[in-house]
């Protein structure tokens, strides 16, 4: 389980090791084709030039369709273990309706693979944060796994 970038590392590991048996991302999925300047977020800018923790995604910046990876094909990756993605609805870094995106088209693989409900997305009405009641439903989520 992570939150922000601790959600980020979380389902890249998830992803390839096999020892991981599922993740929680919260406020972890920032999909990056999909975060133009013209969307008042950071944009990739914030890995390249703000934080400089991915600092070739700034040949990316104006040009982000060309982004050779994002978060969909993270959690395609990560399937069909069970994953939680929670991505609030006041998220200043990451539209809702991008994330919705990115994790509907991942939802494909999973049911390809036979388990479309082992990707489940929630939606807290909420800011970028790590609140006592996401991590109460986080918690939660986690006992029945």
């Amino acid at each position: 389980m992570g939150y922000a970038l601790g959600g980020k590392v979380g389902l890249l590991t998830t992803a390839y090791e096999s020892r991981v048996k599922g993740v929680v991302s919260v406020c972890g999925v920032d999909p990056l084709r999909l975060d133009t300047p013209d969307k008042g977020t950071e944009g990739i800018r914030q890995y390249s030039h703000l934080h400089g923790l991915l600092p070739r995604l700034g040949f990316f910046v104006g040009h982000e369709d060309r982004v050779p990876f994002d978060f969909d094909e993270v959690l395609a990756c990560v399937a069909p273990k069970p994953t939680l993605v929670v991505a609030p609805t006041l998220d200043r870094y990451a539209r809702l309706a991008d994330v919705e995106r990115e994790v509907e088209a991942s939802k494909r693989i999973y049911s390809l693979l036979g388990h479309p409900e082992a990707l489940q997305l929630q939606t807290p009405c909420d800011i970028n944060r790590f609140a006592e009641r996401t991590q109460d439903a986080v918690f939660d989520w986690l006992a029945h796994q």
